[in-house]
């Protein structure tokens, strides 16, 4: 058996849809992981624990480009 940390390295981490307007989804996870999100000058403004295909909303968060960061894995976000 792999551990958690074994499956994410596996797996590809990808967002869609990005750009995204209402909510974004990370695909490539197999098990409940931390999502941080921080906005493009590095303050963090949302961290919390995700399920495998669970829609995040980005309706808190203002229109530009964000850094996601799943486990040890940084992708862009872009939020229209």
């Amino acid at each position: 058996d792999l551990t958690p940390v074994e499956i994410i390295k596996k797996e590809a981490i990808r967002i869609a849809p990005n750009p995204a307007s209402g909510y974004f989804m990370v695909s490539g996870l197999e098990v409940e992981s931390k999502i941080t999100v921080f906005d493009i000058s590095g303050k963090k403004v949302m961290e919390r624990n995700i399920i495998p295909n669970e829609k995040i909303s980005v309706s808190t968060l203002s229109k530009g480009v964000y850094l996601v960061k799943v486990n040890n894995k940084t992708t862009k976000l872009v939020v229209r």
